[in-house]
């Protein structure tokens, strides 16, 4: 990334529980390349509303760690646009930076956000914000605004972005990406359980209805779209990985859910004719509204693996977990496995590749990163993925599976559902550590997957 020298003026800060921000002539983010972006949905953090966008600039692409998108706002709405973040626990912020030094910031300069305002909140979503800071941007830059949070203070766990104003466009304003930088407060190990709430969420893309069962959660499209396209995924803590097939393409989305369960956020990745075989970013906010939806979701692993492999020959599984960097699995692990041995002796003739993939190490996802997928531990993770999909059939032999019928592949980080680069978002990472199922012919060979 390219960091430009630029001064900020500060206008007002000095929240109570925070500290004033350190505003000047910072053109680095040392020091903060490996933490985590607490404002971005791999980190489990909910865009609960924002005053709008134009249309395909969601408000979401402001927080997807993405190099190339950007939030445009609504045509004719430039001044006071506001993004409320819920983050999944709360933090005492440290840094927060402001990007607008992207190659399309440089057509529409007059575009560019002028005086941003950062708020926050440790007592609701909608009361209680103090403000941090308020400062004046220059344009094409990328800045740092750095607190120094007392060790008494109370954490927020509400972030509110205002964008005030802009060089002097009338028809829009915009930015490129926001992040924020801090310490969680709480216990990180109470995240990890299940918190995903049922429900119909319907928003400006699609109605769809969620159940969970455990660590286990079920979809299914509304209306809209033809009811055969079901969803199974995995919970742990506010977040669910979700085999997701999206108008009739096989597709895997990244959801978080907000606390009290209203709104869900949705980054979905889909391969289809045209398009670039890495991927496709749609970032949707869905809020609940109570609409009608009289289609239930299939509650049964077994149905819809069986209904996976008929129509696309492969189902890609995130029910299936394993402890960092090891082939042991997770407990939470079981009712996935449980339902490929239903699946399996309720089809006797099926026989099944188990193929693992998984990508970095599980817990630094920095670790080794780059965007070319050449580095020095390919071996390593090759080694990784095939000993975790012999664990997973060394499970379900135990389980009274004939061996005959199984044979294990893995494919360390060669196959990653979508790359991390240019024009996908970091939390792809997530996605690809996954467990896939490909049914075999009677020579033993992969049926090819449909997609």
């Amino acid at each position: 990334m390219k960091f430009r020298n630029a001064v900020i003026c500060l206008i007002a800060a000095g929240a109570a529980g925070c500290g004033p921000a350190n505003v000047g002539d910072i053109d680095s983010v040392e020091g903060l390349e490996n933490k985590p972006d607490l404002l971005s949905m791999k980190q489990g953090a909910v865009l609960l509303n924002n005053t709008g966008s134009w249309e395909g600039f969601s408000g979401l692409q402001l927080f997807d760690d993405c190099n190339w998108t950007a939030w445009n706002s609504a045509k004719g709405k430039p001044l006071n646009n506001t993004f409320d973040i819920e983050l999944q626990s709360p933090c005492r912020i440290t840094d927060i930076v402001v990007n607008n030094e992207k190659d399309r910031a440089t057509i529409f300069p007059e575009n560019q956000v002028k005086t941003f305002r950062v708020m926050a909140s440790a007592d609701s979503p909608v009361s209680g914000y103090e403000q941090l800071a308020e400062v004046k941007l220059n344009k094409w830059s990328l800045k740092r605004l750095t607190f120094k949070p007392k060790a008494d203070s109370r954490p927020y766990k509400w972030l509110r972005f205002i964008l005030v104003d802009n060089w002097g466009s009338e028809d829009a304003t915009v930015l490129d990406e926001i992040q924020a930088y801090g310490d969680r407060v709480d216990d990180s190990a109470g995240i990890t359980k299940p918190g995903f709430k049922s429900g119909v969420f319907n928003g400006d893309w699609s109605t769809m209805k969620f159940a969970t069962d455990g660590s286990t959660l079920f979809g299914r499209f509304c209306k809209r779209y033809e009811a055969n396209l079901d969803m199974l995924g995995s919970i742990r803590g506010n977040q669910a990985r979700v085999f997701m097939p999206f108008v009739g393409t096989p597709a895997v989305a990244l959801m978080t859910q907000s606390a009290d369960g209203n709104v869900v956020n949705i980054s979905n990745y889909y391969r289809s004719e045209g398009m670039p075989k890495d991927s496709n970013l749609f970032a949707i906010q869905m809020r609940e509204k109570s609409p009608s939806c009289k289609e239930e979701p299939i509650k049964s692993a077994e149905e819809l693996i069986a209904k996976y492999l008929e129509r696309y020959h492969k189902a890609i599984l995130y029910g299936i977990d394993f402890k960092p960097d090891s082939a042991e699995l997770t407990s939470d692990s079981d009712a996935t496995l449980n339902a490929i041995v239903a699946l399996l002796k309720s089809q006797p003739k099926l026989r099944l590749s188990v193929e693992a993939h998984n990508g970095w190490t599980d817990s630094n996802s920095f670790a080794n990163f780059e965007l070319n997928f050449k580095d020095d531990s390919v071996k390593p993770h090759i080694k990784l993925s095939e000993a975790r999909a012999q664990t997973v059939v060394d499970w379900l032999c135990n389980h009274k599976v004939e061996r005959s019928r199984l044979k294990t592949k893995g494919w360390g980080k060669e196959k990653p559902v979508f790359k991390d680069s240019l024009i996908t978002p970091s939390q792809s990472i997530i996605m690809n550590r996954r467990v896939e199922l490909i049914p075999l012919e009677s020579s033993g060979k992969a049926v090819k997957p449909s997609f």
